[in-house]
Formats: C-alpha cells, sequence, structure tokens
C-alpha cells in the first residue's frame, strides 16, 4: 500500500530533513509515526501527498511511484488519501456540514449522493446537533471531529493524521484515537503522527519512531517484536 525505498529529502547543503528512509506499510494496517520535534515526520507525510517530492529515492502509493507524477494526476492521487491536520484547516466561512461536503463536490459528487454520504458520516461522528454551526462555533474536539468527517467522507483507502490530538486534552485524545480505530476497522490504511506517548500506550500498534530524519526503531507493540528496518 505505502513504500519508501532508501527515501532522502535534502532543503539545503548538508541537512537532510529524512536521511535513507525504508518503510513499507500493508493494505489496512495502522501505525504510529513519533519522533522529536524536527524529526521528519511531517516532510514524509507530505512526501505521501505529492507535496514535496524526495531528493532521492522512490515512494509508491499502490505499488505506483509517484515521486514523478504528472501535476495533472495528482488530484486524482489525493482522492484516495484522507489527510487530518493538527491546526484543523476548516474553511472558516462554511457550516460543518459545507465543510465537510466541499471535499465531495471537488471529486465530483453531488446532489443527493453528496447530502447522503455527508449526512451519515456526521452521524457517525456525532456532529449532528453541530451541522450548521462555524468553525469559530466549535470547541476544539468538536473541530477535530470535522476535520476527520472531511478526510474520510470519500472514503480513502488511507489516512494520514498530523498531530491530529496535539490541541486537545487526554480525554479528547482518547476519544479521537477511538474514531481513528473505527476508521481503521472498515479496512482504510491509517498512518498517526504523533509524539503523543501517552496516546501510543493507550493503542498497542507498530510503532515506527523517526530521528534527525532516519529511521532509528520499527517496532509492532501488539507482541514487542522489532520488525526488521530494512525491506
Amino acid at each position: 500500500m505505502i513504500r519508501l525505498l532508501h527515501v532522502f529529502k535534502q532543503f539545503r547543503p548538508g541537512m537532510y530533513a529524512l536521511e535513507d528512509v525504508n518503510l513499507r506499510l500493508e493494505k489496512g494496517e495502522f501505525a504510529f509515526l513519533t519522533g522529536p520535534s524536527g524529526a521528519g515526520k511531517t516532510t514524509l507525510l507530505r512526501l505521501l501527498l505529492r507535496e514535496e517530492k524526495p531528493t532521492r529515492g522512490q515512494v509508491l502509493i499502490q505499488g505506483k511511484s509517484i515521486v514523478n507524477l504528472p501535476a495533472g494526476k495528482i488530484p486524482y492521487l489525493r482522492r484516495n488519501i484522507g489527510v487530518v491536520f493538527q491546526d484543523f484547516k476548516l474553511l472558516p466561512r462554511k457550516t460543518v456540514f459545507e465543510n465537510i461536503a466541499f471535499v465531495l463536490e471537488i471529486v465530483g459528487i453531488v446532489g443527493l449522493a453528496q447530502r447522503t454520504r455527508t449526512r451519515e458520516v456526521i452521524r457517525d461522528l456525532g456532529l449532528y446537533d453541530q451541522r450548521n454551526a462555524y468553525p469559530e462555533e466549535l470547541s476544539g474536539g468538536e473541530k477535530q471531529r470535522t476535520a476527520i468527517a472531511r478526510a474520510i467522507v470519500n472514503r480513502p483507502a488511507i489516512l494520514l493524521a498530523d498531530e491530529p490530538t496535539g490541541n486537545l486534552d487526554p480525554d479528547l485524545s482518547r476519544d479521537i484515537l477511538q474514531l481513528f480505530k473505527s476508521i481503521h476497522l472498515f479496512g482504510t490504511t491509517v498512518l498517526v503522527a504523533t509524539h503523543d506517548l501517552e496516546l501510543i500506550r493507550s493503542f498497542p500498534r507498530r510503532v515506527i519512531r523517526l530521528d534527525g530524519g532516519r529511521l532509528v526503531a520499527d517496532t509492532d507493540t501488539l507482541d514487542r517484536r522489532s520488525v526488521p528496518l530494512s525491506i
């Protein structure tokens, strides 16, 4: 599903955001991507979205290299990838319903199909009472639920989350993780970038650790065994 082969990302001479990273995530896998600030977590996610290109190496999604993907095909790649950001990135002049439905409009799903699917995801994420509210009227947890709803309404094969609980208290963080767990049960490949170790401990899964741009650990916390770093 996701594969990185000897990936380097250099933003200026002598300084690598990622250095010789090899990684493989299978279809339907759930993994945490962790490490200190500046470790390369966000850069890795940006490579998967083709917001950045590697300096060297290959990035494959569903068996196809995306490194030299023509600009016109990048939107089609992103239709299969949902993204949840730490700062939500909600459209301030659109309601909760409109923020979510807008994603479907972009990919050509309109009319009754758009409204039905939007209502379904609003119901599933407990946002019915907030459906007509604007982002400034929402709590932090409600904003994050809206961001998650927007990320999954198109039923993507892959869900990426970049510090999705960074602005939330521990109770809300656990609620958000429960949502990710539910999404994962439908077969979605989930990669959550976080430095929240308590969050990771609360849901033992594969943990991929970056430090200084290098992949320094890859551990399956379900059975406490190390996963080989080589691909």
